[in-house]
């Protein structure tokens, strides 16, 4: 039986919006998660295999202009 192991990856990102809307910059920070994944980024040319995946943006801070 194989070793499992849980680990977890935290990338926080603070913008200077400049008239773009949150939620555009939001799907991007989901495209670049799927993007990881779909291109193997989780387990790179090791035998490893990505049993599961989640991931979730959460807003943190908004400030007004």
């Amino acid at each position: 039986m194989s070793k499992h192991v849980t680990l977890r990856l935290t990338i926080e990102v603070s913008y200077a919006l400049n008239g773009v809307d949150q939620k555009e910059v939001e799907s991007l920070l989901e495209d670049a998660a799927n993007h990881m994944a779909g291109e193997g980024l989780f387990t790179g040319e090791t035998a490893a295999e990505v049993t599961t995946w989640k991931h979730s943006i959460d807003g943190i801070h908004a400030s007004a202009p």
